[in-house]
């Protein structure tokens, strides 16, 4: 397994996402490059040497600690030592990765950019200063890597980027040459709001965009793109960010067995709604007052559906034992059970009818007398 970084700042299991990386790193079974929101915690908790830190506290109206909130309420401010391990561990993932037949880096592939670092492929401390004196050549290796090229748009145009922030610029398509391309055409994700005008070659001066067909295959993260489905951007260019963290988001993986041209096919993914851990509330309203919500009250919320279900099957079953008596026909026990049982009911969202404590009533009545009673019928909630 080959990670792409961005493991922080997102999400409610910050700490179960590191723990589960590092033990797979550190049993040899894995592997990761560094993303930016690693670098920028690094950063943000750096001293600069002049009573600020390499990454602002303050700037923009805190904005760089709004967006490490997460990880901050979750790891670094309530346990400070774990954290600075962290710190530690972030700086021995790579920037990039050079496999040979195969690229790993964390927003975009530039080979003069990786030589500018002269085969330093980790963050010392002096890497980690010169990530951050902008106008270094350093400062501007690290940031084609770990957050792409950029281009601004013309006059003060701006647009509206999917978290529905307005930007002024866009990430670029680092592997399309930048002749013939309207800002639109050349925006990374795409981006309706982006005006369709040319790019003019002043703009893209210097940025060394283009990535040949007959490079190895290159793997990136980053770019936060529409969970709509896993598509190449190249034929050797594959992005695997498909916003997990997002409310519709997808995990996204690529099968590589060595190819030198992607298969679109061999995209693995699931969806966070998969993946998000569900619970099933169980209510219990009351056959006598069953219209009445007053009398309704509340057993438990349960971690699976068979948990929830297997509770609600307990609550019929308590009332027929306690109510059954020698000699009572099902029939007879089924009408004490719609006329003043416990009607247990799973609450959810999908509308399914996951549980009927009537037809179980009907079932179970049956069993335990022995003979066919009646037909359910009556005011089941349907749930």
């Amino acid at each position: 397994m080959i990670f792409l970084g961005d493991f922080i700042d997102r999400g409610p299991k910050i700490r179960e996402t590191l723990q589960i990386v590092r033990a797979m790193m550190d049993a040899g079974t894995a592997r990761s490059v560094m993303g930016n929101h690693e670098h920028n915690a690094i950063c943000f908790h750096t001293p600069d040497g002049r009573g600020g830190h390499l990454l602002s506290h303050t700037a923009g109206d805190g904005k760089n600690a709004k967006d490490l909130r997460a990880t901050l309420d979750q790891i670094a401010i309530p346990e400070p030592a774990e954290w600075a391990e962290w710190l530690n561990w972030f700086k021995t993932l790579p920037l990039f990765l050079d496999l040979g037949d195969l690229r790993i880096v964390h927003a975009c592939w530039d080979a003069d950019e990786i030589a500018v670092l002269k085969g330093e492929d980790r963050l010392s401390d002096e890497l980690l200063h010169k990530s951050v004196t902008k106008g270094s050549p350093e400062h501007r290796a690290i940031r084609v890597m770990l957050k792409g090229k950029d281009i601004a748009l013309p006059d003060g145009q701006s647009f509206t980027t999917p978290a529905g922030d307005v930007a002024s610029a866009i990430h670029v398509k680092w592997w399309l040459g930048g002749e013939g391309h309207t800002y639109h055409s050349l925006c990374l994700p795409e981006n309706d709001t982006v005006p369709k005008v040319p790019v003019p070659a002043t703009a893209t001066a210097g940025l060394n965009l283009g990535y040949a067909a007959t490079e190895s295959p290159t793997f990136v993260g980053h770019y936060w793109l529409p969970p709509v489905g896993a598509e190449l951007l190249a034929s050797n260019i594959a992005c695997l960010d498909y916003s997990v963290a997002g409310e519709d988001g997808m995990l996204v993986a690529y099968r590589w067995d060595g190819e030198r041209r992607l298969d679109p096919q061999k995209f693995v993914s699931v969806s966070r709604e998969s993946l998000v851990e569900k619970s099933f509330k169980v209510f219990v309203d009351d056959n006598f007052d069953y219209m009445d919500e007053d009398a309704r009250s509340t057993l438990g919320t349960f971690p699976t559906l068979e948990a929830a279900r297997a509770a609600c099957k307990k609550v019929v079953d308590d009332f027929l034992r306690n109510h059954h008596k020698s000699g009572m026909t099902a029939e007879e026990l089924y009408d004490g059970y719609t006329s003043f049982g416990d009607d247990p009911w799973i609450s959810t969202d999908d509308g399914v009818r996951h549980f009927s404590g009537w037809e179980y009533a009907k079932h179970r009545c049956d069993e335990i007398c022995g003979n066919e009673g009646r037909d359910a019928g009556g005011p089941g909630n349907g749930n």
